[in-house]
């Protein structure tokens, strides 16, 4: 259902922009059907281990791209049936988790351009599941969402750029998600999270620019205490560019937070308590693009924080013979399943090595720490995990893949381990109309 209201979004966009958006030979399309089967030895990362967990996946992608040298409109989903033997439980049929369904358009001018996107999530939480949201360079909440309930997540976001030809230029991203449940618990909330951003930019040179930029954050959880947060800063400061190999950003600015909540919020008498923090903040930014390696970061300070004052992110790639070697470091403030704000700290590295033209191996680790920065009583999580898998071109339109995964959850009392093996064929077949 939640699909098909993306796919009439797609169809109702479509005849405004079907004539300027013809492939030679016509829209691509993609379909993708594979198989897998996996054991997990703790399926929920529960301690005690309740025992292994088998299940397959069959799966089907479908993708239709249509581009010009100036816009593109692409649409597609991720879906199919699970055959799950879950430890301790009946077995059941299930859909494939995580479903996907998103929709993606792009224009572009002479003097900026513009990118908007839509994507709905459908997942299975009584595995343990840790969202990656890379487009933001984040990484959501480290929760362990080992209860019986269906999430749904939706986002939208739009990226525009303004007069980049010119001296004086202008930005503007909006991000707005929502993640609900077929049932809530008491650790289960509903939450809404939106962020835009702004900035104005005047070259005085071809070296040197100034800058005005402006955040606001808005986030809202259906909790018992029905937790609202909103934070907005401003900071004008300096742009160093060089040449295209390195870029600095630097901003002195002021920011204000609000944090409202419904204190004892089952007694008899309930009290909204507001809670205001303003002062300083600084942004930094770095990106720089040698021949061998690759840097992207930034970094956020305020005094207006409820916690660690400092967020933002570190990723470097290095390229290799046959592949590439990359890492991230990264702190930053998220929600939490029951509705709480939290910390998300860690590092991680990964590696993608081609053996020859047709196989190649990718290895990732990370480890992660979460703090829980409104809710002090909650005990923190530490998680590690490492996965590596093998990957071969069986022939042009099918690829296998082996791999396996080795996840740790700490939250004491609790301390969890779990291995997942699992074994996918696919195969994919793509024409143009």
């Amino acid at each position: 259902m939640r699909f098909r209201l993306a796919a009439a979004a797609a169809l109702a966009a479509g005849p405004a922009v079907s004539q300027e958006l013809d492939l030679p030979g016509g829209p691509l399309l993609t379909i993708g059907l594979s198989q897998s089967a996996t054991l997990d030895t703790n399926f929920g990362l529960e301690d005690p281990r309740r025992g292994n967990t088998y299940f397959t996946d069959t799966r089907v992608s479908f993708g239709v791209l249509s581009e010009t040298d100036v816009q593109s409109l692409g649409f597609g989903f991720d879906t199919g049936l699970r055959a799950l033997w879950e430890a301790d439980r009946d077995f059941r049929f299930t859909f494939a988790s995580p479903s996907n369904a998103n929709l993606d358009y792009s224009r572009d001018w002479a003097s900026g351009g513009v990118d908007i996107g839509l994507d709905y999530t459908q997942t299975e939480v009584d595995a343990d599941t840790v969202d990656q949201v890379d487009d933001d360079n984040q990484t959501d909440a480290q929760d362990r969402l080992g209860v019986d309930a269906t999430q749904y997540t939706y986002r939208g976001s739009i990226d525009l750029e303004l007069a980049q030809d010119s001296p004086s230029s202008y930005t503007f991203s909006a991000r707005a998600s929502r993640i609900d449940y077929n049932r809530t618990s008491i650790d289960r909330s509903p939450r809404d999270t939106a962020q835009a951003e702004a900035g104005w930019r005047l070259r005085f040179n071809d070296t040197v620019s100034g800058a005005v930029n402006a955040l606001y954050i808005y986030y809202s959880a259906d909790n018992d205490a029905q937790t609202q947060v909103r934070f907005g800063s401003l900071d004008a400061g300096v742009i160093y560019e060089p040449s295209d190999v390195l870029r600095v950003d630097l901003g002195l600015g002021y920011s204000h937070r609000e944090r409202r909540e419904i204190l004892a919020p089952n007694s008899d008498n309930p009290q909204r308590n507001t809670e205001t923090d303003s002062g300083p903040a600084a942004r930094f930014a770095l990106r720089y693009a040698f021949q061998d390696v690759t840097v992207n970061g930034e970094l956020r300070y305020t005094a207006a924080a409820d916690g660690a004052p400092v967020t933002g992110q570190l990723r470097a790639a290095y390229p290799l013979p046959r592949g590439v070697l990359s890492g991230r470091i990264f702190q930053n403030k998220t929600g939490a399943a029951s509705g709480s704000e939290a910390r998300v700290s860690g590092v991680g590295i990964s590696l993608d090595h081609s053996l020859n033209d047709l196989s190649s191996l990718a290895f990732d680790a990370t480890a992660a720490y979460q703090v829980d920065e409104t809710a002090p009583f909650e005990p923190d999580i530490t998680r590690y995990s490492f996965s590596a898998v093998y990957s071969r071109e069986l022939t042009e339109t099918i690829n296998a893949s082996v791999g396996y995964t080795y996840r740790t959850f700490d939250q004491q009392p609790d301390y969890a381990t779990g291995n997942v093996v699992f074994i996918e064929v696919g195969k994919s077949f793509s024409t143009q109309f």
